[in-house]
């Protein structure tokens, strides 16, 4: 975590840089789908689809990880920034 100090009505604050967050997922043994695409609209497309993801699971891997990675860092560094705001940096940082 990074962050950088800030004066703001006389008192020194703290503003967080944007988190960096790693996804790292393991081998996929079991994926249980269900429903997938509205299969009884579109079978074939189902099918199309579960072969892909229990065939290749890193491709879906690979494809939802950055979304999912930025979402957390911003929703992450969001959170940490509304609580930081909220007190000074002394009383986050006693010494």
């Amino acid at each position: 975590m990074r962050a950088r100090k800030y004066f703001a009505n006389g008192a020194e604050y703290i503003n967080f840089e944007k988190f960096i967050i790693k996804i790292q997922v393991g081998d996929i043994k079991h994926a249980y789908l269900s429903n997938l695409f509205d299969g009884a609209r579109s079978p074939l497309l189902q099918e199309i689809a579960i072969n892909l993801i229990k065939n290749q699971p890193e491709f879906l891997i690979n494809e939802i990880n950055p979304p999912i990675e930025e979402h957390l860092s911003q929703t992450f560094t969001t959170i940490a920034n509304k609580l930081a705001q909220s007190a000074t940096f002394d009383e986050l940082f006693p010494l």
